[in-house]
């Protein structure tokens, strides 16, 4: 079973999460309700319901028993199709970070449905889910784009189009809600 799990965790298409540990200081700011980045798949690819959302989240958890890791996590990769094709495999991913704390969350995902070549950082406040909002870590994301002209403010490969919403980063986000509770988030689409 272990070997069947893990084969198959390599074999889905797998989102790079990035996540970094900091110790700068957290900061809060006034979040315009009109940068918020509104749930685009809740529905769909997960519950919009929080307390179902929540109470599946919780059992897939529950039944991930990953081995432990005692050096410290700086990425993960988990993925990102629906929670009933992906969550026990998602579970495992998440249920590694169980216990840890970090301020800052750095996830890359690929865009669905729009074609841009530079690398997308989400220009807005925050992304919402059913559980919650995540604040947009807006200082880090600033260094970011200053390293690299490929590297952009933009809700490019954030916002929901006429084809669709994207949902790569979306879905990683109401696990780490559960897992790790506050924390600032850099969403990033390439």
């Amino acid at each position: 079973m272990r070997k069947k799990m893990r084969s198959a965790r390599y074999g889905l298409t797998a989102l790079l999460i990035a996540v970094l540990a900091t110790v700068t200081l957290q900061y809060s700011h006034a979040v315009n309700p009109q940068d918020i980045r509104q749930p685009g798949v809740a529905g769909g690819f997960y519950p919009a319901d929080p307390k179902v959302l929540a109470a599946m989240i919780d059992d897939l958890l529950a039944h991930a028993s990953p081995p432990p890791i005692n050096d410290p996590i700086v990425a993960v990769v988990a993925p990102h199709a629906g929670y009933q094709y992906s969550g026990p495999v998602a579970a495992y991913t998440y249920a590694a970070l169980r216990g840890r704390k970090f301020s800052r969350v750095v996830v890359i995902a690929p865009s669905h449905y729009e074609a841009f070549d530079f690398t997308s950082v989400f220009d807005g406040d925050a992304y919402a889910t059913p559980l919650g909002t995540v604040e947009v870590d807006k200082a880090f994301a600033s260094q970011l784009v200053k390293m690299s002209p490929t590297i952009k403010f933009s809700s490019q490969g954030h916002i929901p189009t006429k084809e669709g919403a994207e949902h790569a980063l979306e879905v990683e986000l109401p696990w780490l809600q559960r897992v790790l509770g506050d924390f600032q988030l850099v969403p990033i689409v390439i």
